[in-house]
């Protein structure tokens, strides 16, 4: 569904970086977050389209995809049931979330798996796509406590909003598609655990992900828009 909504929109930069990939473990793929649907999509361009990695998960709070009715109707639509494990925000947190992080370090052992975190920890609402907010240490202690060998695929992603039906809007009305936004990603080389522990803390690992890694990704987006708007106004010219 996520495909077909969106695969008209889609233009991905540096996924030669990744393509030849064979890691003998899991794969943490990190990136910027600015919608609901941004590992989805992400996923879909590296699973559909290139066949990389075999399972799939998305750790989530349990607000809505664990306590609403609907919250597993849309998990299992968009995601294949992969929005797992749930992340707690209330009294249970200190006691059940680092039982997701044991099963998350037990998924990583198999290679072809993946999971999608987001340094920022919720999503960035400002109005410019290429902003970033500050790093929370989860991923942090994430890379800290995995195998060394373990792999980090940065990623810059803008495009997407969270209004869904804006999305359809997009693939099935003509007006719509003709204001469609590209839907833009930028792959980084894989980082290796070991040498990101070098960059010290948890707190300092996230951060370096996030303020250096991603936001040069960002900067490599930036470039591409830009390029991109010049071409247009050659071509309206």
């Amino acid at each position: 569904v996520v495909r077909w909504l969106t695969q008209a929109r889609w233009e991905p930069h540096g996924l030669e970086r990744v393509q030849s990939l064979q890691p003998t473990r899991g794969t943490i793929l990190v990136s910027n977050h600015r919608s609901f649907f941004d590992m989805f999509v992400t996923l879909s361009v590296l699973f559909v389209e290139h066949g990389m990695f075999r399972n799939l998960f998305f750790p989530v709070r349990t607000k809505f995809f664990y306590t609403n009715p609907l919250g597993p109707i849309v998990s299992g639509f968009f995601s294949g049931f992969s929005m797992w494990p749930p992340v707690f925000r209330d009294e249970r947190k200190s006691m059940l979330n680092p039982i997701g992080v044991r099963q998350l370090l037990e998924v990583l052992a198999q290679p072809g798996s993946c999971i999608g975190l987001h340094p920022e920890g919720r999503r960035n609402v400002d109005a410019d796509p290429y902003s970033l907010l500050a790093a929370k240490a989860g991923v942090g202690h994430m890379v800290r406590e995995t195998h060394p060998d373990t792999l980090i695929v940065p990623v810059f992603i803008s495009g997407l909003n969270n209004d869904f039906l804006d999305q359809v809007w997009m693939r099935v009305l003509p007006s719509r598609r003709k204001e469609a936004t590209t839907i833009r990603w930028v792959f980084g080389a894989p980082l290796r655990a070991g040498d990101l522990c070098e960059k010290g803390d948890a707190q300092a690992i996230a951060d370096y992900l996030l303020h250096e890694e991603i936001f040069n990704l960002a900067e490599e987006a930036r470039a591409h828009d830009c390029g991109e708007t010049a071409r247009q106004a050659t071509a309206a010219g």
